[in-house]
């Protein structure tokens, strides 16, 4: 499940981190793509006026979004473009005219990951082998999660879930699971398919993590071949 947060950034000295709660901003900061934060002088003396500067951010409208005036004591930005080093600057102004010195934050703003959906093919519990001659596995042998997502970011933690249809019995890994971070975490799953005549589909859908980066749940479907039944034996003499 993905969490939306608000950031109140503040030039106060005290810094908090609780959600929705005030954070001191500090000289950087780190965020995701596509998140947005309200930025405040706070506290703000009385008859003094803000000014901010963000030219040293990227393109309006394209690296960022920017709702409210540069003039405001508080604006909100939107980071829409991945970057190491957007800066942005903020300065007070007394009545009498006298500027102070600039407030200079360095913002990194890091992906969310993107993973392409993968696919297994599988025997039934038990019929599968793993004796490197080419045969089908009966275990998730070879899907170890995504460590690397489509930019060549590394992915960190993953959350699991898990749709077994009916007639379909999975041994394995506790599901769901919440940021995990073990990459095999579903590796050793195994199904056992009661049809002796149809295929059985088995999805993963995976949440992948980039440190607080959630990125969007990519999927595993995993085809359960039938079981391979018993087979019938006659004789007669001769």
């Amino acid at each position: 499940m993905k969490k939306n947060f608000l950031l109140i950034a503040t030039l106060a000295m005290t810094v908090t981190t609780q959600m929705w709660a005030d954070e001191t901003l500090g000289s950087t900061q780190t965020v995701c793509q596509s998140s947005g934060f309200i930025y405040e002088v706070n506290p703000l003396t009385s008859g003094y006026t803000v000014e901010w500067d963000l030219s040293g951010a990227g393109t309006s409208g394209t690296d960022y979004t920017l709702t409210g005036a540069l003039t405001d004591p508080s604006i909100q930005v939107v980071w829409n473009t991945i970057s190491d080093g957007r800066v942005m600057k903020s300065r007070e102004i007394s009545g009498d005219g006298c500027i102070g010195p600039w407030k200079t934050t360095t913002v990194t703003v890091n992906a969310k990951p993107e993973v392409d959906d993968a696919t297994a093919t599988l025997c039934s519990t038990g019929q599968g082998s793993t004796d490197g001659e080419g045969t089908v596995t009966d275990d998730v042998y070879n899907m170890a999660l995504a460590t690397t997502d489509k930019n060549g970011k590394t992915v960190d933690k993953w959350d699991i879930e898990v749709s077994v249809p009916s007639g379909v019995t999975r041994t394995g890994a506790t599901l769901p699971v919440t940021a995990t971070t073990n990459e095999n975490y579903i590796k050793n799953d195994k199904f056992e398919n009661s049809s002796t005549t149809a295929n059985a589909t088995v999805t993963y859908t995976v949440t992948p993590h980039i440190g607080d980066c959630v990125g969007d749940p990519y999927t595993i479907t995993i085809t359960v071949l039938p079981k391979v039944a018993e087979p019938t034996v006659t004789y007669r003499s001769i």
